[in-house]
Parts: structure tokens; sequence; C-alpha cells
């Protein structure tokens, strides 16, 4: 059950993601992992704890995040919480917040 994808890769055909979809290329850390927490770039553009990192500047990684997540509320799904914020630029996530649909709060 499920659908096949392979993160050492970065392929995820399913969604469909690949590693053009990620934060590889920007973060400026020699190990592509944070390794100073006062620099705001790699705590946003680089791996947590060798996580891939979807490179969420990008219009097609933005439109397929919104897009799992309306189909979520068309389901009921009344909120969401956003894990580990400080790890997104604001205005990425800004972008993602204004193509959501409206909450079913009843």
């Amino acid at each position: 059950c499920g659908s096949y994808f392979n993160g050492h890769k970065e392929d995820f055909p399913s969604v469909p993601y690949s590693y053009l979809d990620f934060n590889d290329g920007k973060c400026k850390s020699g190990s592509g992992n944070i390794e100073n927490y006062h620099d705001i770039y790699q705590v946003r553009d680089c791996r947590l704890e060798d996580l891939l990192d979807l490179a969420l500047e990008k219009d097609y990684v933005r439109g397929k995040l919104a897009d799992y997540l309306n189909k979520l509320i068309d389901l009921g799904v009344a909120g969401f919480r956003v894990d580990a914020c400080k790890h997104m630029w604001p205005g990425d996530l800004n972008n993602v917040y204004g193509r959501l649909k409206t909450l079913n709060t009843k």
C-alpha cells in the first residue's frame, strides 16, 4: 500500500517532486545541514538533521502543497498545525496560506 519514493534520489513520483524541488543548491553550509542557528539563511535554506527541505519559494512546490491542504479542507479538516515554521520563509508560508480554501469551523 502507499506509493513508491526514493528519498536518497529526491524522487517522489506520486506528487511528483524531483531533485529540482528541494533547497540543496541554496544551502551555503559545508554539510548541507544547519550548522549555525544564528544564520537565518542556514536555518531556512538548509536541511534540518539531514531531512529533505522543500523549496517553498518555487511556485510549483507552493501549488502542490496548497492542493494537498485544500483536499484535506474538502474532507472537513478545520485547521492545521504548521511545525517548524522558523525553518520556512514567512513570505513563502503566506503565499501557500493565501491559496487555501476557507476552513469549515462549524
